[in-house]
């Protein structure tokens, strides 16, 4: 069984389809991985896929009764992390690369790059997106990452938005 969201949205762990199988093993994994790319490369909404078992009744009862996820004020919880952001960093905040709503990378929409990873870093990027993420519908999903970690920064920046 496959279920998805009616708009593409993500309903559960940043996913919008549900692939219901009677045995999880590698060519299961691997064909539901080639169909995601196929159906990927041939339109503009991604397939973010989650694989689970008939048994697992948990996560589909969780899949098909939760209601997706409001995007609707994306932008503005965007714009108001990165404020913060430029706020209580400073200097140590290089750029900030956000991407489309309803795209994920490694599960994150937001790329921060800073010149050194510090704790304190750490802590400020993570109390600005539970700052935003409690004020808004939408959920700020963060990886940071130092300004040499050349190959994530340029997986962000082909379909991201820098600032």
């Amino acid at each position: 069984m496959v279920i998805g969201s009616q708009n593409g949205e993500p309903i559960l762990n940043d996913t919008n389809t549900l692939v219901v199988v009677r045995s999880i093993d590698d060519n299961v994994k691997l064909s539901a991985a080639e169909a995601a790319l196929k159906v990927n490369d041939k339109f503009k909404n991604t397939i973010s896929y989650m694989i689970t078992t008939e048994d697992d009744k948990e996560t589909i009862s969780k899949f098909i009764h939760i209601s997706p996820e409001d995007w609707s004020d994306y932008e503005d919880a965007l714009r108001e992390f990165k404020q913060l952001l430029k706020e209580n960093l400073g200097d140590e905040l290089t750029s900030i690369i956000a991407l489309p709503k309803g795209i994920f990378i490694n599960e994150s929409n937001v790329l921060v790059i800073v010149n050194e990873i510090k704790n304190d870093v750490r802590l400020k990027v993570a109390k600005a997106a539970l700052e935003v993420n409690d004020k808004f519908k939408s959920t700020i999903s963060y990886m940071i990452v130092d300004k040499g970690d050349h190959d994530i920064i340029s997986k962000f920046r082909e379909i991201g938005q820098v600032n």
